[in-house]
């Protein structure tokens, strides 16, 4: 509501503005006119929207239709393909986290699948979700350097880890 009347507001202002610096003449009757249209089709939208309700669904239909026609085609392997190359650069990033922050070298595997969180209109949207991290350490290490690397990765992957 507080947003119509802003709108009323400012339509009414802008058109008064408008018309105060038009000059004297024939365009300014012109000008003053279309003004007052704008003015009253921004005060009788609400009541247009209402009157067209049912009308919604068609709406959404074409907008739909239009995207089916004019959206871009996706390759499903080379969404796969990017989404391995992601995969592949977070296991790399995390070896070299875990070599500068605990002196261990160590081997990373990503357990991961593409799961869909929805459509939008003929669009799903799908997202890359990690299920395990996977860690080998190349060398013996303790237990304690153990649970530090696993909250480690826990908490700035959000993932469930595996080390051993």
């Amino acid at each position: 509501m507080n947003e119509y009347v802003l709108l009323i507001v400012g339509t009414v202002l802008i058109s008064t503005f408008l018309t105060a610096i038009l000059p004297e003449g024939k365009m300014q009757g012109l000008i003053k006119g279309i003004a007052k249209l704008v003015c009253v089709l921004t005060m009788i939208s609400p009541m247009i929207q209402f009157l067209h309700k049912g009308m919604d669904s068609e709406i959404y239909k074409n907008v739909n239709a239009f995207f089916e026609k004019s959206g871009i085609e996706t390759s499903s392997n080379f969404i796969k393909y990017y989404s391995e190359l992601r995969i592949e650069n977070a296991a790399n990033q995390i070896e070299k986290e875990l070599s500068q922050e605990f002196s261990v070298q160590t081997l990373v595997e990503i357990d991961w699948g593409i799961e869909k969180t929805g459509t939008y209109f003929s669009y799903e949207n799908e997202k890359i979700k990690i299920y395990c991290i996977h860690i080998q350490t190349m060398e013996e290490v303790g237990e304690e350097v153990k649970s530090r690397m696993f909250q480690h990765v826990k908490d700035n992957y959000c993932s469930e880890v595996l080390i051993e």
